[in-house]
């Protein structure tokens, strides 16, 4: 089993992509206060037992706001570091440097395991939020399917030929149900190794 002290931090694996490729550079660079804000959040969210509709009540914000602020893609306005500095009793001592470059300084306890543990957290968190759209997805595509089978038996307009249709849409969708709960494992089991690191 892989413990976390053998990871490599997410400022390593940051390094040596950003070195391979220019793009990913600018990149990190463009989202590194949104990476530094999400990963204080889903750390707070953690530490403290909550959910995101839970925090998002205790910051007076809706609960995709704290989706987007824990997905890291989007540098958070001031008002709202304000706001979770307020929120979640911490401070946010923001950088910029000659060169353009913002980012967050670190917190002064913050060691390189929390880091990288941090930044595994933050991962799993955006692969928890991709399987919640793709649940949501899903099942809106099972009630169309459905209620437009439901009206096309009851109104007679049943075509026989196209049953086969139908079969194959609904295997689809149970196919797709099947590689979600795969996923709620997958994420379970990487709860249950960071809980063991």
């Amino acid at each position: 089993m892989v413990k976390m002290s053998d990871l490599k931090t997410g400022s390593q694996v940051a390094d040596e992509q950003a070195r391979a490729n220019p793009e990913v550079q600018r990149e990190l660079e463009r989202t590194a206060l949104a990476n530094d804000v999400a990963i204080r959040v889903i750390r707070y969210r953690n530490q403290h037992g909550l959910s995101q509709t839970q925090l998002a009540r205790q910051l007076g914000l809706h609960q995709s706001a704290i989706a987007r602020l824990e997905a890291g893609d989007h540098e958070p306005s001031l008002t709202t570091l304000g706001r979770l500095a307020r929120g979640l009793g911490t401070e946010f001592h923001i950088d910029v440097t000659s060169d353009g470059r913002v980012g967050l300084r670190p917190e002064p306890l913050e060691t390189e395991h929390s880091a990288a543990e941090d930044m595994f957290r933050v991962y799993i968190a955006s692969v928890e939020a991709n399987v919640r759209a793709e649940q949501r997805r899903r099942e809106a595509f099972e009630k169309a399917v459905l209620s437009w089978q439901a009206y096309l038996s009851t109104s007679g307009q049943a075509i026989p030929s196209r049953r086969g249709h139908w079969q194959l849409i609904l295997s689809r969708l149970t196919a797709l149900r099947a590689r979600e709960e795969e996923d709620r494992e997958i994420l379970e089991d990487l709860e249950r190794l960071l809980q063991d690191a």
